[in-house]
């Protein structure tokens, strides 16, 4: 147990375990972490070849950071030894001879300027 805030009129407590919620973000940050590993054409775009990458692929990347995905679903079930997660996105992306996203600066594209303090624009 990790105390996280104390002041003289309460204390607060969280005790961590690995839950699903664990193995969620864990399967997430695997997919994302596929452009750090084995990379992008600086372009972004999305070529035939990168069906044929084997294991070095970031095809699970590419399906998150597709530019016009509005919609992701989760789900997470248990196994005996372990959670299996699968994600869903619309409209998923992996379009040969597409970008996967504009590369431009930050919030460029952003309508009216609504851009957020994680440099995403806002919909």
């Amino acid at each position: 147990m990790v105390t996280i805030l104390k002041n003289r009129n309460f204390s607060q407590d969280l005790l961590l375990e690995c839950t699903f919620m664990c193995d969620v973000f864990k399967a997430m940050a695997t997919w994302w972490g596929q452009l750090a590993r084995y990379g992008m054409r600086s372009n972004m775009m999305f070529y035939d070849s990168e069906f044929r990458r084997g294991s070095r692929n970031v095809l699970s990347w590419s399906k998150m950071a597709w530019w016009n995905n509005k919609e992701l679903g989760c789900s997470v079930h248990r196994c005996s030894s372990f959670y299996y997660v699968a994600c869903m996105y619309k409209p998923g992306g992996n379009n040969v001879n597409q970008h996967v996203y504009k590369v431009g600066a930050v919030c460029s594209e952003c309508g009216g300027g609504q851009c957020d303090g994680q440099a995403l624009c806002r919909w």
